[in-house]
């Protein structure tokens, strides 16, 4: 069975043809450096009069840095909030937003922790501190306490999370900082009791290398909405085949936000050769048609 996506013209509509050449400043959330710099490395192998400077910030600077013409584009997995939206309007100004990619949230443990399933429900009763040991879980084999680590106070991660387990208030949450995904993977890969939070895409590219030395030695969790799974079938992992499902929980979109659509990399992103970098950094397209095979193994009569 195969099922093809619809390609469109852009990433949420037409968009122009550049006419500045120089530096484009790009903001973008840390979450989403791995697949950002693999972007602008294919652009700027291709258009040699445009380079690209790509800036890390937290979701909501990176934000606040295109709204003030700091950077052209904030590359961030939310589209602007009321607050935001009321600056624009007071600048008689307008952000288009254009839809990247679908990326997620991953979750992940120590090898030490066989347990490599988690429903939600656990999820959020961890989070609320109703539970803080691993023994308290279905199928774990630690009685370690669970260490919540994210990447930073003001990540994308932790207000994802947040918002989707209905979480308000942050400071209920029961975590600490390490300062970066690349640090969050590090400190689960020596700490048994760990649970990571980072976004996907800093191990979903298989042939970069950097990617496959942080997913040696660490696990990334199947999650259910399910609240009693009865089967390993009713767990999800962060791939593209469950994201275009729809199955995984922890999904997420990607967006470009700007003001001015005359954009060459904003171009590039949208179309075919960024769309088919998106795809190779294991997320899933926005616009690039993506073939789904489901194959059945089936006994020789």
């Amino acid at each position: 069975m195969a099922l093809i996506c619809a390609v469109m013209c852009a990433c949420g509509g037409t968009t122009q043809k550049e006419t500045i050449i120089g530096k484009v400043n790009v903001s973008a959330d840390e979450s989403l450096q791995p697949l950002m710099e693999a972007e602008e490395r294919a652009f700027e192998g291709i258009i040699k009069d445009v380079e690209v400077n790509l800036i890390f910030r937290p979701e909501d600077v990176s934000i606040g840095l295109m709204i003030n013409d700091s950077t052209r584009i904030a590359v961030v997995t939310r589209e602007l909030n009321a607050k935001e939206q009321d600056i624009i309007k007071q600048n008689k100004q307008q952000v288009f937003t254009h839809k990247l990619a679908t990326d997620a949230v991953a979750l992940i443990t120590h090898p030490a922790n066989h347990d490599t399933l988690m429903t939600i429900n656990e999820l959020k009763d961890l989070f609320l501190g109703k539970k803080s040991n691993w023994s308290e879980l279905k199928g774990a084999n630690l009685s370690e306490k669970v260490v919540i680590v994210f990447d930073n106070n003001n990540s994308s991660n932790l207000s994802f999370i947040s918002q989707k387990l209905g979480i308000q208030d942050k400071s209920k949450i029961p975590f600490f900082t390490a300062n970066s995904n690349k640090a969050v993977i590090d400190y689960v890969k020596k700490t048994p009791g760990a649970l990571g939070v980072i976004g996907i895409n800093w191990i979903s590219d298989t042939d970069d290398p950097a990617a496959e030395k942080f997913i040696k030695g660490i696990n990334v969790l199947g999650i259910s909405e399910i609240e009693n799974p009865a089967t390993a079938d009713a767990y999800s992992y962060p791939i593209p085949y469950y994201l275009k499902l729809e199955r995984y929980p922890l999904r997420r979109n990607v967006y470009l936000l700007t003001k001015d659509v005359r954009n060459s990399f904003l171009n590039y992103a949208c179309k075919d050769k960024g769309q088919l970098v998106v795809l190779k950094a294991g997320l899933l397209p926005a616009t690039q048609p993506v073939r789904m095979i489901h194959v059945t193994n089936k006994m020789p009569e």
